[in-house]
């Protein structure tokens, strides 16, 4: 994590406030002082970039769980988190 790194992580959760992700290698926490770019991308619907800022860290010994809340979402990435969040929720997916 940081300015310079780019992965491809997958979300254990999401909503339209944020999202919690785990990462699969152990990460310093003073590494995630910053906020982060994020690259979106769900079934049935175009990628999207948004900043996020970190919430809550959590850190294992292998690898570390993250919570990011969304900053400045566009009014058509919020819908498109609507609907992926509602879709979710009736496949008996969501919370």
């Amino acid at each position: 994590m940081g300015s310079a790194f780019l992965e491809v992580l997958y979300a254990l959760d999401i909503s339209v406030g944020g999202m919690a992700i785990e990462v699969p290698h152990g990460f310093s926490e003073d590494d995630l002082s910053e906020n982060v770019d994020l690259i979106i991308t769900m079934p049935g619907s175009r990628s999207f970039r948004v900043k996020g800022q970190i919430r809550h860290i959590s850190v294992g010994e292998e690898s570390g769980k993250f919570g990011v809340e969304f900053a400045g979402l566009a009014a058509t990435q919020r819908l498109h988190l609507e609907w992926y969040v509602a879709k979710l929720t009736r496949l008996g997916r969501g919370i």
